[in-house]
């Protein structure tokens, strides 16, 4: 999940996951187990648009960067984040294609596609056409 409201406080910037194969719980049992958690996607400014997964990795689209989440294992330290780019976000959460190895968005300015390490602006007449 993403943006959560957690105590009355807003997080626009928090992914947060369930406990293994428990979805319906998504605090840690008394005793410390379950796994369940979260981890901050504050390294840029903005909220989290979407998150979509290409491979093995997710990727946090916000409204002017992208930022990965890997799986590392442990119990302190489930989850690592990247910033993989500042120079491009996601404008809505609907504005995202997801291909076999790569994703298709609208960003601010420009249409993109990223392959999970880089993304490249797909030309001046999709622009055009689409602004």
């Amino acid at each position: 999940m993403a943006n959560t409201e957690e105590g009355g406080d807003l997080y626009p910037y928090r992914v947060r996951w369930s406990q293994w194969q428990n979805p319906r719980m998504w605090h840690n049992n008394d005793d410390g187990s379950g796994l369940s958690g979260y981890i901050d996607v504050d390294d840029t400014e903005g909220r989290i648009i979407a998150i979509k997964r290409l491979g093995d990795v997710l990727y946090v689209y916000k409204e002017r960067s992208i930022i990965s989440i890997t799986y590392t294992g442990g119990e302190d330290t489930t989850f690592s984040k990247e910033v993989v780019t500042t120079k491009a976000g996601l404008i809505a959460p609907e504005a995202i294609v997801e291909l076999p190895h790569m994703h298709l968005f609208v960003g601010q300015d420009n249409v993109y596609i990223f392959d999970g390490n880089t993304c490249t602006p797909i030309g001046d007449p999709v622009k055009d056409w689409v602004y």
